[in-house]
């Protein structure tokens, strides 16, 4: 599931409409200056306006689908290994003292519950089972 799924219809992008930069970092849940080097590297179509960039919504679309293509790929191919759901979500589980992924959060970066591996493993359990219903954690 994409960033931009989980937002109000509202606030999703309009085709051929401008996107400050704080609106698409709030949109892929990053800070700012990711974005500014995801602008720098090309990956995001932009207009520059003085000092101030105008992110394409067309291109953060394409970005997002892209994003969760990669997910479910990853998730398909850990569902086809026995017992890699087990063992990711062995791993990584939550601190009750402050909502953070015990194994992510032990280099000092605190990582948020649940962590990227945790919604592979529960998007992979769910292709495993053949559920084929829309996988979300909240």
């Amino acid at each position: 599931m994409s960033s931009a799924e989980q937002l109000p219809a509202s606030q999703l992008p309009v085709q051929g409409e401008l996107l400050s930069v704080s609106e698409v970092s709030a949109i892929f849940r990053v800070s700012k200056m990711t974005i500014y080097r995801l602008v720098q590297a090309g990956e995001l179509k932009h207009v520059r306006i003085g000092n101030s960039y105008g992110i394409l919504a067309d291109s953060v679309d394409a970005r997002l689908s892209n994003w969760s293509s990669m997910f479910d790929r990853a998730a398909r191919l850990m569902a086809a290994e026995p017992g890699a759901v087990m063992r990711t979500l062995a791993l990584h589980s939550r601190r009750q003292s402050d909502n953070c992924c015990e194994w992510c959060s032990q280099d000092g970066r605190q990582v948020l519950w649940p962590c990227t591996p945790v919604r592979v493993a529960h998007r992979a359990a769910h292709i495993a089972d053949g559920t084929g219903e829309r996988w979300r954690i909240a």
